[in-house]
């Protein structure tokens, strides 16, 4: 019994003294789900009269992706809807400021909306709220500073300049697979870092229609449930990877997702890690891949009614 509680003593000493010489404690490492919560803050703009129904339909995807991980990991959730009335600049901007994070919580930001590029030498979008806008990068930034384990901030939302036009065409569906709960804990229990990406790079709109909403949601859940549904170790640079590739749109413009990526571990797909510094517009690393998806076909006469821009 003396052994015992010696060794106790011990292990303990080891883990404080990892602590206060800033290592790694074990928990962090291997025992993400002790604890931890699941802070989900989904934004659709689902009142406005051009895209609604399409961020009505992401509200709901991205929901439920929030109970699936919430089931297979036992993560507890904290849930910030943020849609129809409530879909406001005062409600959005609190919710970021006060939301209160432990140190190994998860963070998951989703924006489905309006929006354009602020000409300020930028790569990320600014996002439409009422008569206002609201960067992307400045809500990464505040995610960042709050210290999460893991935060992954989507914007699908323009990226275009001034006065261009959002369109709106057939994306892709997404589903594949089962669901596997190990998959489920590598990617949000073991994983340690942050995943930014948006819908389109400057200059570029972002499409969508009112069935199956974002184009660019649609491609990265595909992409998600891809690697949750594979029998090898799965990880997010897999996921950006293919989430990455140019999308063919009816009117033959590209749209181009881009991102940030730094996952500990997993090799970097940024070339310059820190989030605030946007000096690496052309940094990403364009690795081929195999493409995954059918091409989307062009929208017939009878389809028109469903392909909206304004």
């Amino acid at each position: 019994m003396k052994n015992i509680n010696l060794i106790n003593f011990i292990s303990l000493c080891s883990v404080l003294f990892l602590s206060a010489c800033g290592g790694t404690s074990p928990l962090r490492q291997t025992q993400h789900w002790g604890g931890a919560t699941l802070h989900a803050i989904i934004l659709a703009d689902t009142n406005d009269t051009s895209i609604g129904k399409s961020a009505e339909v992401d509200l709901q995807k991205m929901g439920g992706l929030v109970e699936s991980i919430s089931g297979h990991t036992g993560l507890k959730t904290r849930k910030y809807y943020l849609s129809g009335n409530n879909f406001t600049y005062h409600n959005i901007t609190t919710t970021l400021n006060e939301l209160s994070i432990m140190g190994n919580d998860v963070v998951i930001f989703y924006y489905a909306g309006h929006g354009k590029n602020p000409e300020t030498k930028t790569r990320w979008p600014s996002m439409s709220i009422e008569e206002n806008f609201l960067d992307f990068k400045s809500v990464v930034n505040t995610l960042e500073s709050k210290n999460p384990r893991l935060f992954l901030a989507f914007a699908d939302t323009c990226n275009g300049f001034s006065n261009d036009r959002f369109y709106f065409s057939q994306p892709r569906t997404s589903a594949r697979g089962m669901e596997r709960t190990e998959n489920y804990r590598q990617l949000f229990l073991n994983a340690q870092g942050y995943v930014i990406a948006s819908g389109a790079k400057p200059g570029q709109l972002s499409w969508s229609n009112s069935k199956d909403g974002g184009f660019f949601t649609n491609q990265f859940l595909w992409n998600l449930e891809t690697e949750l549904a594979s029998r090898s170790k799965p990880s997010w640079t897999a996921i950006i990877k293919r989430t990455k590739r140019p999308i063919n749109v009816p009117s033959g413009d590209l749209q181009e997702p881009q991102y940030k990526v730094n996952i500990v571990g997993e090799t970097s797909l940024v070339t310059t890690p820190a989030i605030g510094h946007d000096n690496d517009l052309d940094g990403e690393n364009d690795l081929e891949f195999q493409w995954l998806f059918e091409k989307p076909q062009h929208p017939s006469q009878n389809e028109s009614d469903d392909t909206i821009w304004h």
